[in-house]
């Protein structure tokens, strides 16, 4: 993949998106379907050319774009839990590139869901099913937990939705190392990533 700025931020702006539907869900029970296609159909999208393909375009991810620049303002539009999704991802990630037999694991249930979509397309229960016991299955095991916090009876309702889109933040997330992101990456160029992300937003 590119490392071009660009490509960063379409990746850490998918993985922002994969976070925010994960809180939704928890939080207030539902989340925006289009942005719930785009985000588990990321994780289908293995090879995919480009970064934008991922996504099925850069407009999918409008929304996110313009969150992400929220997130990267320092203000009180900053979410606390958002960002605690998106660093613990970001760990997960990484130990999941360092464990071939675990990518090897996950590589093999992505088929498997893709072979799903062919009859039932992306949103239906049995791909999203499959995605979610896939997560538990092997991001689950990893360390740190991602502790998902929310209202009882949203949580138990949207338990594999939430899981799916857990592992698609895992994808975005190593979409993001892949595409040269990384924890200083962001530190020094919080203002770049911000202004690529406003672009991106407007185009």
């Amino acid at each position: 993949m590119s490392k071009s700025l660009s490509d960063q931020t379409i990746s850490l702006a998918g993985l922002l998106q994969a976070a925010s539907l994960a809180h939704k869900l928890a939080q207030h029970g539902t989340a925006d379907e289009s942005e719930l296609e785009t985000t588990l159909a990321s994780v289908l999208k293995i090879n995919a050319d480009t970064v934008e393909e991922v996504y099925g375009g850069s407009g999918n991810l409008a929304g996110a774009f313009r969150l992400l620049t929220s997130q990267l303002d320092r203000a009180p539009s900053v979410s606390p839990e958002l960002a605690r999704y998106v660093a613990t991802l970001h760990v997960l990630s990484g130990k999941l590139m360092d464990n071939p037999a675990m990518s090897s694991q996950v590589r093999t249930g992505i088929d498997q869901a893709t072979a799903l979509t062919a009859h039932y397309g992306v949103l239906h229960e049995s791909v999203i099913e499959k995605l979610a016991t896939l997560y538990q299955e092997t991001i689950s095991r990893l360390s740190p937990k991602i502790m998902v916090r929310g209202e009882p009876a949203f949580l138990t309702a949207n338990a594999s939705r939430i899981r799916a889109v857990l592992l698609a933040g895992i994808r975005s997330a190593v979409l993001w190392r892949q595409c040269g992101g990384s924890e200083w990456k962001l530190l020094f160029q919080r203002k770049k990533i911000r202004e690529e992300a406003l672009r991106l937003a407007r185009r």
